[in-house]
C-alpha cells in the first residue's frame, strides 16, 4: 500500500494512514514500525525506497524521511534511551544506526548474512541481531561495533526478537524451524526451543 494503516483498538476500524509524500508513497513497499515515545514519533520503514519515514505520534502528521544508506530496510529497533535507532537491511546485509536527534545515519554495521530482528540490551551495551539466512545470532558490542559472539543453535531462519521486560531472557522466532528460542542473556545460553507452528 501507500503507507502504514492506524487502527483504533476500541472499534478495530482504520483511523489514519501514515503516508509520506507522493514520490515515496507511490513506490509502496512499507514494512514495519517502531515507536519513540519520548520524542512522540512513529518510524516506518520502506524497503523499495531504502528509507525510513517519521510521523507524529500525537496527530499522525508526516515529519521527515531519512535514507538509511542500506538496501531494503526491514526491522526498526530502538535503544532503551531512544538515542539510537537500528534498522536491518535485507539486501546489503548490514544494519544502519540512525541518530534520532540528528535524523541521519551515523554508521552502517556489516553482518555475516541477512539481518532481520534485533534487540538492544537494557544497559545499551549490546545489540543482538537475528541472521535470517543462517539461523545464527550475532552479538554486537556497541562501544566499538565489533561482533563479539555468534550464537549458533543449529540451522534455521531466525526472524524476530523480543526482550522480556523484567528478566534477562530473549525470545527469538525461527521461521524455518517453526519454533521460539528462549535465550538467557546472562550467559548467552539456550534455555529452550518451543515448537509452535509453520512459518512463524
Amino acid at each position: 500500500g501507500e503507507g502504514a494503516e492506524v487502527f483504533s483498538i476500541k472499534t478495530l476500524s482504520q483511523t489514519a494512514l501514515l503516508k509520506p509524500p507522493a514520490h515515496y508513497s507511490k513506490q509502496k513497499g512499507f514494512v514495519e514500525v517502531a515507536f519513540l515515545k519520548n520524542r512522540k514519533e512513529i518510524w516506518v520503514s520502506q524497503m523499495t525506497t531504502h528509507t525510513v519515514h517519521i510521523f507524529s505520534l500525537t496527530d499522525f502528521s508526516y515529519l521527515a524521511s531519512i535514507p538509511v544508506q542500506g538496501n531494503w530496510p526491514k526491522v526498526i529497533t530502538v535503544s532503551p534511551d531512544e538515542n539510537r535507532v537500528f534498522i536491518s537491511n535485507w539486501i546489503s546485509e548490514d544494519i544502519s544506526e540512525i541518530s534520532p536527534s540528528l535524523r541521519k545515519v551515523v554508521r552502517n554495521i556489516k553482518t555475516g548474512g541477512i539481518p532481520r530482528g534485533m534487540a538492544v540490551t537494557p544497559d545499551g551495551k549490546f545489540l543482538y541481531a537475528a541472521i535470517f539466512s543462517s539461523g545464527k545470532i550475532e552479538k554486537i558490542r556497541l562501544s566499538d561495533y565489533k561482533t563479539v559472539k555468534i550464537l549458533d543453535f543449529g540451522k534455521g531462519s531466525k526472524r524476530h526478537m523480543v526482550l522480556h521486560p523484567a528478566s534477562q531472557k530473549l525470545y527469538i522466532s525461527d521461521m524455518g524451524r517453526g519454533s521460539i528460542f528462549v535465550v538467557d542473556l546472562n550467559e548467552d545460553r539456550l534455555l529452550s526451543e518451543i515448537p509452535v507452528d509453520k512459518k512463524l
